[in-house]
């Protein structure tokens, strides 16, 4: 492991931490040294190799675009065990060639248990999806080129990984990875001398079947909108702010798996039922958007339950002076961050990730520089405890103070409820509850 690299895991973990409410994985790899390539579904751009480095257990060596190499980056990718990667469209016609070096590269670092990290769907979505696009063959080839170059003498694995965001977008949201078996090269040596493309296309195959089962997987990935309308309803799956939290995360994206199955299982656009279905939902959350209303507080009204303003007033006067806080050393990091990120990528599906690292740097940049001013202006407090209210006490405060700006604004939506609108939407999520309770049934 390279020092920049175990840098970057033990900062980015405390990064994750911060940045996601809940982190799970699902049949976590146990060894460091896994001899493994992984091949990962891409979500969500920058943000899935922080996700995988920091929640995976062994370390990993990325393949990289290779647009991206920058002669004054290679000290910096080489450390953080980015590997290049060409394509013939954005790299030249030479593309080939570089492969073959990469590629000889990549089985040296097997032949020393090292893993491989693939994201096998190549690309991005601009707009986040529970899909899967096709899997390149590229995982298979690399992987069996590697046991020839070896004369089939190591235990090459492939190995399917699913990043599963509640939404990648948002801070303080949650995400699981969950991992397939492994597939042993070795035991297709036979298949792979008779016939070398036949092979790599059924491995491909095994591959998609087994990232496909590792994550909530639409077929349709326009229906991903009614997935997570109807998640949001019951309550019990994964979508960012409209799930039961006091179900565990696992089981929520248990839930979110076997809805995805029954849609594709069941659903077609010229049945009645789903017709009706799609049309209420697609109403009633246009309706919550028009009256700026959260479906939690209309499932709250339909039970019964009212917002006691007395106690979060209470609770917001008592947390003022961490909100106060958290803005002194955060706001002016993430103005400048979040201006700069909107403003240089156009794509939002790069903003999550760069908005992570970049604020991060920022952040630790910015308040180093702020507290050892205040520290030498004012003599305020010794240096070793200095250094620990930077490290461990400023990063918490800024996540307290995101969630103060978002629980002050709900406190002053909350007071100014109109019961009129309570009781027409509350009707019309009944319709919606009833519809999904008689058309979906999973087991």
């Amino acid at each position: 492991m390279r020092p920049l690299y175990f840098l970057l895991k033990v900062l980015i973990s405390y990064a994750i931490l911060l940045f996601f409410k809940r982190r799970k994985t699902v049949n976590a790899p146990k060894k460091f040294n896994e001899q493994t390539i992984f091949v990962v579904n891409h979500a969500s751009a920058f943000m899935d190799p922080w996700v995988i480095a920091e929640l995976q257990r062994p370390v990993l060596f990325f393949l990289t675009r290779g647009d991206i190499f920058k002669t004054w980056l290679r000290p910096i990718t080489w450390a953080a065990h980015m590997i290049p990667i060409f394509r013939t469209k954005e790299n030249g016609a030479d593309s080939a060639e570089k492969n073959e070096q990469v590629f000889q590269e990549v089985y040296n670092l097997l032949r020393k248990k090292k893993s491989i990290l693939i994201f096998g769907e190549g690309y991005t979505d601009d707009v986040f999806i529970r899909s899967l696009k096709s899997l390149k063959k590229g995982p298979a080839r690399i992987g069996f080129g590697a046991m020839e170059a070896n004369d089939w003498k190591l235990d090459i694995k492939i190995q399917s990984s699913g990043i599963n965001y509640a939404d990648p977008n948002e801070f303080r949201s949650e995400v699981l990875v969950s991992n397939s078996k492994p597939i042993h090269l070795k035991d297709f040596k036979a298949e792979y001398i008779k016939n070398k493309a036949k092979t790599i296309t059924k491995i491909t195959k095994m591959v998609t079947v087994n990232l496909q089962e590792q994550l909530t997987y639409l077929e349709d990935e326009k229906l991903t909108v009614l997935h997570n309308q109807i998640q949001s309803i019951t309550k019990k799956g994964i979508a960012h702010h409209q799930s039961d939290e006091r179900i565990k995360l696992e089981t929520r994206w248990r839930y979110s798996q076997k809805l995805a199955t029954f849609i594709n299982g069941n659903y077609s656009e010229e049945d009645p039922k789903w017709i009706t279905l799609k049309s209420t939902l697609s109403s009633y959350f246009k309706l919550l958007k028009k009256e700026q209303i959260e479906d939690q507080w209309v499932l709250d009204y339909s039970e019964g339950k009212k917002p006691n303003l007395f106690l979060r007033g209470l609770l917001l006067l008592v947390c003022l002076p961490i909100f106060l806080i958290g803005c002194f050393h955060h706001l002016i990091p993430y103005l400048f961050v979040k201006r700069f990120t909107e403003k240089t990528f156009k794509r939002r599906v790069f903003w999550s990730g760069i908005k992570l690292i970049m604020g991060y740097v920022v952040l630790a940049l910015f308040n180093i520089l702020l507290c050892l001013f205040l520290n030498y202006a004012f003599d305020l407090m010794d240096t070793w405890i200095l250094w620990i209210y930077i490290l461990f006490i400023v990063p918490p405060f800024g996540v307290v103070a995101y969630w103060y700006a978002l629980y002050f604004k709900q406190t002053l939506q909350l007071a100014g409820l109109d019961k009129n609108k309570l009781e027409k939407l509350k009707k019309e999520r009944e319709k919606c509850a009833a519809l999904i309770t008689a058309d979906i049934s999973l087991h």
